[in-house]
């Protein structure tokens, strides 16, 4: 479900429709947090920018079985995913100048296509 903002609510049943897309970054918080808002502003801002990047969220606190799947140990963390493939972890919270970083790494980064994959 898209929100408000340029930002994607991911849940169990959202998760993997999102990594279809060829550059996906999530964030892993909870909404309970103070130090969210905070970082909330910071990677709205970066959607902003990007605007060829999907920035989806998952609320820990809402979908644990989906946290735990994808072994989050801590919060907060964001991860990348390059063509349904994860390319990136990081904990601690970002600065736009290092968001802006990760999503230049992730647009470089060289994941071939599942159509390259299958001719090889």
């Amino acid at each position: 479900m898209l929100g408000s903002s340029r930002t994607i609510e991911l849940s169990t049943e959202t998760f993997a429709s999102v990594l279809g897309h060829p550059h996906v970054l999530v964030s892993w918080n909870s909404r309970s947090s103070i130090a969210w808002r905070t970082f909330a502003t910071v990677y709205e801002r970066a959607a902003q920018r990007h605007q060829d990047v999907v920035f989806g969220v998952v609320d820990i606190d809402r979908e644990p079985e989906l946290t735990s799947a994808c072994i989050i140990r801590s919060i907060p963390t964001l991860t990348a995913f390059r063509r349904c493939r994860l390319v990136l972890v990081r904990t601690g919270f970002e600065i736009d100048e290092s968001i802006d970083a990760v999503v230049r790494s992730l647009k470089q980064c060289d994941v071939p296509s599942r159509a390259q994959r299958r001719t090889r």
